[in-house]
């Protein structure tokens, strides 16, 4: 059997160092090599014979330190394990860094309480993508006992990941009629323990002018401390939520506030030791015009309430008299009346 006498594949390893392509790219190549060099099958024994000439003296050298068999699949078999990629776990860690980096990046925002839900009626478990995102948080209907547990909201444009606890609580039929009969009682002596609370906001909007300031109400009822507590203000739009202002830990996060509130929103000083949560807005514009969110959160209760803002654009004055020309205008008719009263008193 006459072999064509044609140039072999560049050696795969001739010295030290790491491959430039991998064994499996190689081995393709090699095959085709064996392909082409006779219209017959080579003997086994000859095609590892060839394998071994032809990946070069450093591939040479670790091929006799192998297990390598004696067929040419066996031998091929142990150049792959040997010679398969290596991964530097640290580098690809700072990769993957590097390139969460070069993305927008963002967080998600959950209560850190948990929320307590009776078996069989709904629940909303809210989550915020901040800074200001598309987001909606999950309604779950019906709620069962097997529910209950670590409900977790992925976000992944950027990656980030938060979760929120869920407790259920179920009670048979005629325990419920008990809890139903008790439950006036049982929330007084709640509030009275516990310091449970609930938010007030005003019914009608609150409107102001361009320009000014403006103070949207909030406050923890009964009034006790809220310095301990969590509290962040939303602009709402029909299709995302805007952080006006966040403040946990007992200081405001400057991180979480959007750049159009930045220097112009604050809570009222002092407000928190008496339960006042409102939100102080200066040099308003039309773009503030909307719905507002306060939402509070404590170790164990949260409340979520609205405040509608609406704002008027000031127009400059279109008088043509200025206050000096209207008080000279009062002087004059004044004088006017006092000499016509001073002649009629003469004359009759």
């Amino acid at each position: 059997m006459a072999l064509l006498s044609l140039t072999p594949p560049p050696p795969f390893l001739q010295t030290p160092g790491e491959p430039t392509i991998t064994f499996d790219a190689w081995v393709r190549s090699f095959n085709t090599y064996l392909t082409a060099l006779s219209d017959k099958e080579l003997a086994d024994k000859r095609k590892r014979a060839l394998l071994v000439h032809c990946i070069g003296v450093e591939a040479q050298r670790i091929f006799f330190t192998l297990a390598t068999g004696t067929t040419y699949d066996e031998a091929c078999r142990a150049l792959k394990s040997f010679f398969v990629p290596k991964v530097n776990v640290v580098s690809e860690r700072n990769k993957f860094r590097l390139r969460r980096q070069n993305v927008e990046s963002f967080s998600v925002l959950v209560p850190r309480d948990p929320i307590s839900v009776w078996a069989g009626s709904s629940v909303t478990l809210p989550y915020w993508v901040i800074p200001a995102h598309i987001a909606e948080s999950l309604r779950l209907e019906n709620v069962s006992v097997e529910d209950e547990g670590e409900c977790q909201c992925h976000a992944c444009s950027d990656y980030d990941r938060a979760g929120v606890f869920l407790n259920v609580t179920g009670m048979s039929p005629i325990w419920f009629l008990v809890v139903l009969i008790l439950l006036p009682a049982a929330a007084a002596a709640a509030a009275a323990a516990d310091e449970s609370f609930s938010g007030l906001d005003p019914r009608d909007p609150i409107s102001v002018r361009t320009g000014s300031s403006v103070t949207l109400p909030c406050w923890v009822l009964p009034p006790h401390n809220a310095e301990s507590m969590q509290v962040h203000w939303f602009q709402r739009t029909p299709s995302y939520q805007i952080s006006v202002l966040l403040y946990r830990e007992r200081q405001v996060q400057g991180s979480f506030q959007a750049p159009q509130f930045s220097g112009r929103a604050f809570l009222q000083p002092g407000g928190l030791k008496r339960g006042d949560v409102s939100l102080r807005l200066e040099n308003v514009s039309v773009a503030d015009g909307g719905k507002f969110q306060c939402y509070v959160s404590s170790d164990r209760h949260y409340n979520l309430t609205e405040v509608f803002l609406n704002v008027t654009v000031t127009l400059p004055s279109t008088s043509s008299s200025s206050p000096g020309d209207n008080q000279s205008r009062q002087k004059c008719t004044v004088l006017f009346v006092l000499v016509v009263s001073l002649l009629l008193a003469i004359f009759i």
